[in-house]
């Protein structure tokens, strides 16, 4: 019969992580967790190569060898499934543990109480424990860290391929690592089985730890079965003779004798075999505790006081109302004070200020006609007879800009100039100028209102006009 065949450490410590599901990973792969997948199976789930967990786990257990202060080493996890994984790691190999949430500025900030600069940190989770890595990057302090398939490896020194988020998988991989590393100190020899079980390094919840707890605790079945027995054969009577005798009790009969309790021996005084005892004396009772409710004192002075600070707080805040107003009253009147001194500086002004004689309407006129000949020198085109052709009255209105174009002369000037270039009985200009002094009262029409009267007559067309006629009028020049 062939005998079974026995595995080496290597085939066991795979095994053993084959059953705690190491090897399971995410739906989720890094491209940098890339070369540690094996396959990926057919819900998705990418599945790690157990022989590279194997030698990265061996490649972290020398590093972590090399460091002589065991001390300067600090094992971490913050997620709960690996603080008693971290804990026992640490309590085997003479690490620092810190199992629970980080406190930021424990690698970098000088002044906190738990400052530590330690030489080398072990992480269970990178993506969790994030906080840990860059302060690590910081200090320049190599990182090892558990990684899956969907964690970052940035600031991650030594990788090691497996599964973080169980916690079977995380308890097999932090013993593991602390048998690799007590084998290579030399604490037991290679091939050995260590003498802790790998079930200290996994989780408990709480719960099944109080369960735990109670189970442990065995109770006999029977507390009396056999005590009869076994009193009765250990203690013999001689033993009691020497002891004390219980002290009488007031009202029973009185023995005679204080070794032994028998009824020959005992000798009763009074008639009906009972002692004439006197009537036992009144105890003091304890006072029994009272509860006494204590009702809340009506305080009718408090609340006279807290009114009148209510009221004098009020009266406070009219005074400042009433001390703001006068104020503004106060201010209202330098105002007024200041504008009827400024009116009377005006008068005062208005009256030295020496008299212009006005101008009349003849000396007006001879002012336009000294104007309207430096005016009169331009020479515009005439006006056409077949004026209703477009072409033509575009023409020319375009002619007409052209010589007013460079020129400061006012709009009225140019209406005026353009309408001497009109024959002279010209029927539609004079119902113009007739119609413009009813609605103006005024004879002066611009070069602008001529060109819109003609297209509205004659081509009851508003596209015609450019942009410059459609703007309005500048102001006078004059």
């Amino acid at each position: 019969m062939a005998q079974p065949k026995v595995l080496s450490t290597k085939e066991a410590d795979i095994q053993m992580m084959l059953s705690a599901e190491v090897h399971l990973g995410t739906t989720n792969c890094d491209f940098q967790m890339e070369r540690y997948v094996f396959k990926r199976r057919n819900d998705g789930i990418y599945i790690i190569n157990m022989g590279k967990t194997w030698e990265k786990l061996q490649m972290a257990a020398r590093v972590i060898v090399a460091i002589e202060n065991p001390q300067d080493i600090i094992v971490q996890s913050a997620r709960p499934y690996g603080q008693r994984a971290v804990l026992k790691f640490a309590q085997h190999t003479g690490c620092q543990a810190i199992a629970g949430r980080h406190t930021p500025g424990t690698f970098t900030n000088q002044l906190q109480t738990s400052f530590s600069e330690p030489r080398l940190l072990i992480l269970t989770d990178p993506r969790t424990d994030h906080q840990p890595i860059k302060e690590a990057a910081l200090g320049n302090i190599p990182t090892i860290a558990f990684c899956d398939t969907d964690s970052p490896m940035r600031y991650v020194d030594i990788g090691i391929p497996a599964n973080n988020k169980g916690k079977h998988s995380i308890g097999c991989l932090f013993w593991l690592l602390a048998r690799m590393v007590l084998q290579m100190r030399g604490v037991f020899d290679q091939g050995h089985k260590w003498h802790v079980m790998v079930d200290l390094f996994f989780y408990r919840e709480p719960e099944e730890a109080k369960e735990q707890n109670r189970d442990d605790v065995d109770y006999p079945a029977d507390y009396t079965a056999g005590m009869c027995s076994n009193w009765s054969a250990q203690i013999l009577d001689a033993q009691w003779v020497g002891d004390m005798a219980p002290p009488p009790i007031a009202g029973s009969p009185v023995a005679a004798s204080a070794t032994g309790w028998t009824g020959a021996q005992a000798l009763v005084s009074g008639g009906d075999g009972w002692e004439a005892v006197a009537a036992p004396l009144p105890q003091k009772l304890k006072p029994v505790r009272q509860v006494v409710i204590k009702s809340k004192k009506f305080d009718a002075g408090k609340l006279i006081q807290e009114d009148m600070d209510e009221q004098q707080s009020v009266a406070n805040d009219i005074n400042k109302i009433l001390r703001g107003a006068e104020s503004m009253s106060n201010k209202l009147e330098d105002l007024s004070s200041r504008v009827q001194h400024m009116e009377e500086e005006l008068q005062n002004i208005q009256k030295n200020q020496p008299e212009f004689p006005l101008i009349s309407d003849e000396e007006s006129k001879e002012d336009q006609n000294l104007v309207l000949p430096d005016y009169r020198s331009l020479i515009l085109p005439t006006f056409p007879e077949n004026f209703k052709d477009l072409k033509v009255f575009r023409k020319w209105k375009k002619c007409v800009d052209s010589c007013f174009e460079g020129r400061e002369i006012p709009y009225e000037i140019q209406g005026q100039l353009v309408a001497e270039t009109f024959p002279k009985n010209f029927p539609w200009w004079e119902q113009i100028q007739k119609l413009s002094q009813r609605i103006d009262n005024d004879d002066k029409i611009t070069w602008r209102e001529i060109k819109k009267m003609f297209i509205v007559q004659f081509f009851s067309s508003d596209c015609l006009l450019s942009n410059k006629d459609r703007s309005s009028p500048p102001k006078n020049t004059d």
